[in-house]
């Protein structure tokens, strides 16, 4: 039965993926790889796209708290939030899927690639 449940959930993870991409265009796919794969082609807080924190990629930049309240961390946060609409995701890419299952599914990708660390 697990191997039944686990291999259907596979699936629709494959399904989920496979949708979301073709839902993105070229370009965003291109900045979405760059942000992932943290190459210096993105600019980083810094402002000459090295990546804070000793060579982590800028999507785990993105995913760091936010830490004590101050104008250094606000502007960290605004940082983030100008990198992630650079990416022109479209409004609509979730729209037919409910908020929780996309924050489970993100939870549970983070959960893993930690884990692979």
């Amino acid at each position: 039965m697990r191997r039944l449940v686990g291999k259907a959930v596979k699936d629709f993870e494959k399904r989920f993926c496979r949708s979301t991409l073709d839902r993105l265009s070229h370009a965003t796919r291109s900045r979405l790889e760059a942000l992932v794969a943290g190459d210096g082609t993105e600019e980083g807080a810094s402002g000459d796209g090295s990546v804070a924190g000793g060579g982590r990629s800028h999507f785990a930049e993105l995913k760091t708290d936010p830490g004590a309240p101050g104008l250094e961390s606000l502007l960290v946060e605004v940082n983030k939030l100008e990198r992630v609409r650079r990416l022109e995701l479209p409004a609509d890419l979730f729209a037919d899927v409910s908020e929780k299952l996309v924050l489970l599914r993100a939870a549970a990708r983070s959960a893993r690639h930690e884990g692979d660390h």
